[in-house]
């Protein structure tokens, strides 16, 4: 990964390294794969995950028709709109600015962001019947939550202001919800990585 956990958290630009890697092991000589990443990296999606398994298993399905199936599965009719966002998600992490690579507009994109989750967040459902997709919206819901009060960190810091009191109310939202998605995610590696960027 070339940036912080807290980075590029829709886990879709790591999921296409993953299928790229997992693929090309073959050709180094290699026949498996000794991983030593979190387990519990869930939240948003299962996407890398699901994507190493798949290749290293080795399926020839692109890229594509593994997400479609594995989001398909985690979100049900919503998938389609869900992967959509995410890929949006993507970008914003991936903007030349995010990464350092330019110091100009970073509040700028951020704003774009912001209106990104707040759209995602007035335009999905986040309750199903079926009990996998239920908890896969829950997931997402607390993952746009964490994300709108990290961007309005991120904001202030971009704009050189303070931001000391929306960084303690980004963790304190993760603080009290930990034991919620402790199986899903390590809150603790989520705050560090979130703290580089803040």
């Amino acid at each position: 990964m070339t940036f912080p956990y807290g980075g590029e958290p829709s886990f879709t630009k790591i999921s296409r390294i993953l299928y790229e890697d997992m693929g090309a092991l073959e050709k180094a000589g290699m026949n498996g794969n000794v991983s030593c990443q979190l387990q519990r990296i869930f939240l948003p999606t299962p996407l890398p995950t699901y994507v190493m398994a798949e290749r290293l298993f080795g399926s020839n399905r692109s890229f594509e028709e593994i997400e479609t199936e594995c989001l398909g599965a985690a979100f049900g009719e919503q998938s389609g709109k869900i992967t959509e966002f995410l890929h949006k998600a993507e970008k914003f992490y991936l903007a030349a600015c995010m990464r350092g690579e330019t110091a100009a507009g970073r509040a700028d994109v951020v704003e774009k962001y912001e209106q990104l989750l707040e759209s995602a967040r007035a335009g999905l459902s986040f309750t199903d019947e079926n009990k996998t997709v239920d908890r896969s919206l829950k997931n997402l819901e607390y993952f746009i939550e964490m994300q709108r009060l990290f961007a309005a960190a991120l904001k202030r810091k971009a704009s050189g202001e303070n931001n000391d009191e929306e960084k303690r109310a980004l963790f304190r939202f993760l603080d009290e919800r930990e034991l919620s998605v402790q199986p899903y995610e390590d809150t603790l590696f989520r705050k560090e990585g979130l703290k580089s960027w803040i």
